[in-house]
């Protein structure tokens, strides 16, 4: 499902709710975020701290999976201005507990895998 209208959820945290599913455990993919195109990851427990930066940021919501599991994300900042991918992913326990434990490699599938079942 495309989402065409674009959000500032780096100001408006709030409006995450409306494209993500409640969950205890986040998974946050970001893929080339860097000047030189690295990817990263982080484990959440909290919704809102899914789409925080501490830095100035414009995330634009860009598809969700039907059940809000999956939310697909364009990101635009100083170090990528022409924007990057980040999956944010609502894990179940069972997933949180064989990621936490996962190599870089590993959770990078994990993440391209829930971005194509969108």
């Amino acid at each position: 499902m495309k989402i065409k209208e674009k959000i500032d959820l780096s100001i408006d945290y709030e409006c995450v709710e409306n494209y993500l599913k409640n969950s205890d455990r986040y998974l946050v993919f970001a893929r080339n975020c860097t000047w030189d195109g690295r990817s990263g990851y982080k484990f959440s427990n909290d919704i809102y701290d899914t789409v925080y930066r501490s830095y100035e940021c414009f995330i634009s919501p860009w598809e969700r999976s039907k059940g809000k599991k999956t939310l697909v994300c364009k990101e635009y900042h100083h170090d990528v201005p022409m924007g990057h991918t980040s999956i944010i992913v609502a894990l179940t326990d069972k997933e949180y507990e064989e990621l936490s434990r996962s190599n870089f490699e590993t959770i990078q599938r994990f993440a391209e895998e829930m971005e194509k079942a969108v």
